[in-house]
Order: structure tokens, then sequence, then C-alpha cells
């Protein structure tokens, strides 16, 4: 039996308001993009715009392993994504190789704040790989989600991307709260979140939206968090 169960409730409660209530985090080291990341995307450099309104719960996006399968278009650098709703930048710049031909894996963003509003992506690497991007209510592999061959089944993994280590470790009300690097959109280092998931029994989890995003500036990274019962 699977042991680990994953959730995604997309209307938790976040940091900020189990803050309100009886937690402060002291969080974190900022550091530039261009510490973490090899280049931003700037207009000296091409991009490619695909635009749609968002009619699903889940966009599904192909990575490729390798910089010579997302056949990058600039130097050995991974190509770079930037997302704008209704023409507003929203996230990004981050480093993604999209998969031009067969994915080796599929990551997802989740569309449900954006239904009915024009979603616009910005890609400095092979257009090719943006036609291969749909939306649909169900993360591209679900069905295998936590059944790969290699998938811890006792100690908690994200569903996709790479964890790195934790920063924030809480107990409160029968709950514990796992904050964690993330890197939502490849298995590289850096574009790093701050990965949020709780657990009653740290065998069950739910996975909840990223805690902090990075700005244009500055990724989430830090070396750990603290909580107070009264501030």
């Amino acid at each position: 039996m699977n042991a680990l169960e994953n959730k995604f409730s997309p209307t938790r409660a976040t940091p900020s308001t189990i803050g309100c209530a009886r937690m402060q985090f002291l969080v974190s080291i900022l550091l530039p993009l261009s510490v973490l990341d090899a280049g931003t995307v700037s207009d000296k450099i091409a991009s490619t715009d695909i635009a749609f309104i968002v009619t699903n719960k889940y966009l599904n996006i192909p990575v490729a392993h390798k910089l010579d399968e997302a056949c990058c278009v600039f130097g050995n650098e991974a190509p770079k994504m930037k997302v704008s709703i209704e023409g507003e930048p929203y996230r990004g710049p981050f480093a993604i190789r999209l998969a031009a031909a067969k994915p080796n894996y599929w990551i997802f963003y989740d569309l449900s704040n954006f239904y009915g509003k024009k979603l616009t992506l910005s890609y400095t690497g092979n257009p090719a790989g943006l036609s291969q991007i749909y939306q649909d209510n169900v993360i591209a592999g679900h069905e295998n989600l936590y059944k790969e061959p290699n998938r811890p089944q006792l100690h908690f993994t994200s569903r996709r991307g790479n964890s790195g280590d934790p920063n924030g470790l809480i107990y409160s009300e029968g709950e514990y709260h796992l904050f964690y690097q993330h890197n939502p959109w490849e298995r590289l280092w850096g574009s790093w979140v701050w990965g949020y998931a709780i657990s009653k029994d740290l065998i069950h989890w739910e996975e909840l939206p990223p805690a902090l995003y990075p700005d244009v500036t500055r990724a989430a990274l830090s070396t750990g968090g603290r909580a107070e019962s009264k501030f």
C-alpha cells in the first residue's frame, strides 16, 4: 500500500493566514536571481509568446532533461520563461527546458485562480516546446504519481520538480507544517520557491500551493524559520 497520500487543496489556509492567528515566520535569505540562475530574460534575448484564455485547472508543461534536447537558442544557459496574467507580469523569469520533441517528464501549473483570464507565456528557448503545452483538469501522468519505481513511500516528496532541504518545520494545533526549498519547474538547482505541505502523523501528507514565490529580482531561499505563539 502506498503510505504517502498527497492531496491538493487550493483553498487551504496559507502560511500568512496561519501566521495572523498564531505564528510569525522569520523568512529568509533572498538571493539575487543572477546568483541562482545563469542569466535572465531581457529585452536583448528574443522570446516567443503564446497566449490563451484559461478554461481548465492545470497547465501541463513538457520538460527535457538535457539542454540539447530542449534546443536552447543561446549559449549553454537553460532557456527562461515568464508568465503574465492579463498583460501583467506574474511569475518568472525562471529556467525551464521545454521539450521540443518527446518529453522526459511533465510538470504542471495550477490555474484555478485564473479561469476566464488571458495567460501569456514568454519563452527564450525553442518555440516547438510551446506547442506541446496544454490545459486539462488533471495533471499529466497523474495515474502514475507515487507509483514510480524509485519514489520514496515513507518520506515526503513533492509531486513534481526538485525538492531541497527543509526551511521551516513547525507543529501547531495538531498539524505538522513542512516548508522546503522547491523548484516546481525543473529538476535543476535554482528558481526556488518555498514548497509547503502538512501532515497529522508525518506519514500521510497534503501538498499545498507554494508558500513563498520569488519576485522579479530575488528567489525565495532561506536557511530556516521560527514560530512564535504571540507577536
